[in-house]
């Protein structure tokens, strides 16, 4: 269970129905705190639906993976029996609630995102990712929400985008060329699938080129796997 507030009003919105039955001083209102709880995995649901098959016609009810929030309440027993779906508004029963316990019991599988070979299947010395630098893009603070999202779904207002730097644009501009130059129109236009005639273009300073097309080609110099020089 992970708390959150009740920050934007498509975040509110959710709450409409829990909202209309009850008094004012009874509702989740603007910067107040939900909860989101998180749902069973596949199998454990399954689990749950041959002991009690009532469970499956909730199920089919809610139609994809349930999205379970509930109004904050410092008990988290208070707050599963609360829980519904954001989406259709529909009960979600405590059963299908995923515990800490069957949290723990899976830690183990997760990968080590950060180094490579880092599966729970794999095996080997782990080696580690770099990071290698596509795109500069000025955001705003609300950076530090993109957990929030991962659980309680994709929000639009909840990322404010001011852009590319327009420094960043001519470096851009100027790589791309550099790029055309070093390695080739052909090549170029193979790996970031533009046209040839396009990079030629760019490449000759005749044509005006978009944005987009910058960004592919500055993510395929990026890749760095294949710029070897023949």
């Amino acid at each position: 269970m992970a708390r959150y507030g009740a920050t934007t009003p498509h975040l509110l919105s959710w709450f409409a129905r829990y909202n209309a039955t009850r008094s004012f001083r009874r509702q989740v209102r603007p910067f107040g705190f939900l909860v989101a709880l998180q749902i069973k995995n596949v199998a454990q649901r399954l689990g749950v639906q041959e002991k009690d098959p009532a469970l499956g016609a909730v199920l089919g009810a809610l139609g994809e993976l349930p999205r379970g929030i509930a109004p904050y309440d410092p008990d988290p027993a208070k707050a599963a029996r609360l829980c519904f779906d954001r989406r259709t508004g529909v009960s979600i029963p405590e059963a299908l609630l995923r515990t800490y316990a069957e949290t723990l019991a899976q830690y183990h599988l997760h990968p080590e995102d950060k180094f490579a070979n880092g599966d729970y299947l794999d095996v080997g010395a782990t080696t580690r990712r770099h990071v290698r630098v596509a795109g500069v893009e000025h955001i705003g603070k609300e950076a530090n929400r993109w957990e929030e999202r991962f659980f309680v779904g994709d929000d639009p207002e909840a990322q404010v985008v001011y852009g590319e730097p327009a420094e960043y644009l001519q470096m851009q501009k100027r790589e791309a060329l550099e790029g055309i130059r070093r390695f080739g129109v052909r090549r170029v236009a193979r790996e970031s699938g533009l046209s040839l005639g396009l990079v030629s273009a760019m490449g000759q300073g005749k044509r005006e080129v978009s944005d987009r097309s910058m960004e592919r080609i500055g993510e395929v110099l990026a890749r760095g796997e294949w710029l070897r020089p023949k």
